[in-house]
């Protein structure tokens, strides 16, 4: 459900008769008919009811129904809210993600900064000269003339 119906399900919500919405019952025939969803001021909301043979009367439903129609009426706003809080803890979230990201990339590039100065100065006390390309490579070859010398 994206802002945009979220919003419109809040505007129906709000020009809705106010809640919470209740469940009344009566029995006909030792069988719950109609089934009528009362406002909080005892107003009567809608009813249901289903006929005998299938044929519907009043408002489009049946006794199954209205405890849905009524539990909606509360669950629904609250879950509008809820969707609104976890989607504003997610830019939370990912706002500071974002920004941590950015501090700890700075850090690295200090780090990375006074460790290159560190191996400049190493090479200048060692009278050795700072290769121009792959670092990798250097570090392999010096490794192996450094074992060849001990063997």
């Amino acid at each position: 459900m994206d802002r945009n119906e979220r919003e419109e399900s809040r505007r129906i919500c709000e020009a809705a008769t106010p809640g919470p919405w209740t469940v009344d019952t009566q029995e006909y025939l030792l069988r719950p008919w109609p089934a009528v969803v009362k406002s909080a001021s005892g107003e009567d909301v809608c009813t249901t009811q289903q006929h005998p043979r299938g044929l519907r009367w009043y408002w489009e439903g049946s006794y199954p129904d209205a405890p849905l129609i009524a539990h909606a009426r509360t669950a629904l706003p609250a879950a509008l809210d809820e969707i609104d809080r976890l989607e504003n803890e997610v830019v939370v979230y990912l706002s500071h993600a974002v920004a941590t990201k950015d501090m700890e990339i700075d850090r690295l590039e200090r780090e990375l900064a006074v460790l290159d100065r560190a191996l400049d100065m190493a090479l200048i006390s060692h009278k050795c000269e700072k290769p121009d390309t792959d670092w990798e490579a250097y570090y392999i070859a010096k490794a192996s003339a450094e074992m060849d010398e001990e063997a």
